[in-house]
């Protein structure tokens, strides 16, 4: 049965956590109402990491119980109360309720999911439409030494000297200016190295909000890039970790058992692998989307396709990021105990890592030969003699034929 009619029906999204959101500007509890919906295919529509939906839902719920605090009238759509519940499902069901005179929100930081609102309420203003689709310690103790050791790669330090900030900050829970400011004040009070409080604050303040902007200008067409056109599905052990190689196994594990890598276990281990692999990008951005609880779209969408693969071709990175399996030895302890040797590129203890990385260099020799960023690469690979580059091509190819066994 309807309810009695409301002013505004306020829709707040599951990363749209803020209590001070603009989405509440001049909110009347007495004739207004929040609406938060729990939709199953947020969790589906790519396979998710358990823990990421237990954080989105937790800190859905908890975020509703606040607003009711304050004396707000909130309607929550629970999954275990109302089904398999689809967004726009919800928006449609709870504007038949409440009959408000405006549906308001905050632009979603998925296109998927502002494609999804638009349907549903397209379909209420034009009936005929609704076919048309369907372990750490605190932060102020991490920041010191943030700049740093923030690259470094550590078995059993999964953390490492990362805050732990970035799911917080994605779901709207953290405001980063609050963020900022409590960096800047550690750095005046506790005279901290400056290196590691501007390193923290250029990627809270700088890298994080350009993103936001490369995602809302590129889109769509940044969700089908493929400069290289790799096309190679993504190996099985992404979702078990059950792989030789030990930097894999340890940064993939950590992920599965977390939902968590920092930047570099993303960026130089799995992404750089994806690239020299050459596997799917998109295969390997669904896959980043799926398993870390920070994952948003437009978040995550041009630092792994943008910046890890360079499916883009280079819209706002000069150069792909690669390196051989050396660049991991120097970076973390991963390669000890590995059963492949990171220094060696053919042979039966040959790297994937190092071997591929070579390979990739060679396929695209003409290109990175004129690159500056990458002259100094394809040098070094013409001081190779030939016949190493035969068999160092050879050795990729029986590689890339059976990446599910490396």
């Amino acid at each position: 049965m309807p309810s009695a009619p409301c002013r505004h029906l306020i829709l707040i999204l599951g990363d749209q956590l803020d209590g001070d959101s603009a989405a509440f500007d001049n909110l009347d509890p007495t004739r207004d109402v929040v609406l938060m919906i729990e939709a199953r295919e947020e969790s589906t529509h790519v396979w998710s990491h358990k823990a990421r939906t237990v954080l989105f839902l937790s800190a859905m719920r908890h975020f509703a119980d606040t607003l009711r605090q304050r004396g707000w009238r909130v309607a929550y759509r629970a999954l275990d109360a109302e089904g398999d519940l689809t967004l726009a499902d919800g928006l449609r069901a709870a504007v038949a309720r409440y009959r408000p005179e405006r549906v308001m929100g905050v632009e979603p930081g998925d296109l998927r999911v502002r494609r999804q609102m638009d349907e549903a309420l397209e379909s209420l203003v034009n009936p005929s439409a609704a076919t048309a689709a369907e372990q750490p310690a605190s932060f102020t103790e991490r920041l010191p030494d943030f700049g740093k050791h923030q690259d470094a790669m550590w078995t059993g330090l999964d953390f490492g000297w990362h805050a732990l900030l970035s799911s917080s900050l994605n779901l709207k829970l953290l405001n980063p200016l609050e963020v900022v400011l409590a960096a800047e004040n550690a750095y005046r009070t506790r005279h901290l190295d400056l290196a590691s409080v501007e390193g923290f604050i250029r990627q809270v303040l700088g890298w994080r909000e350009f993103i936001r902007g490369v995602y809302f200008l590129d889109m769509p067409g940044l969700k089908t890039a493929n400069h290289f056109g790799h096309d190679r599905p993504l190996p099985a052990w992404y979702w078990t970790g059950a792989t030789h190689m030990n930097c894999m196994r340890q940064c993939i594990s950590q992920t599965l058992a977390n939902g968590y890598s920092h930047h570099i276990q993303r960026l130089m281990v799995t992404g750089m692998f994806g690239v020299t692999a050459q596997i799917s990008p998109q295969q390997l951005c669904d896959w980043y989307l799926a398993v870390y609880v920070d994952a948003v779209e437009w978040v995550e969408l041009p630092n792994t396709a943008g910046m890890a693969l360079f499916a883009n071709g280079g819209r706002f990175t000069s150069k792909p990021y690669v390196a051989s399996g050396a660049y991991v030895k120097r970076m973390s302890n991963y390669c000890s105990g590995c059963r492949y040797e990171p220094e060696t590129r053919t042979g039966p203890n040959a790297c994937p890592m190092t071997t591929l990385y070579w390979n990739f260099l060679d396929r695209h020799e003409t290109a990175f030969a004129a690159n500056p960023r990458t002259a100094l690469m394809i040098k070094h690979l013409q001081g190779m003699a030939p016949q190493d580059r035969q068999l160092l091509r050879a050795q990729a190819q029986d590689m890339l034929a059976g990446l599910d066994q490396l």
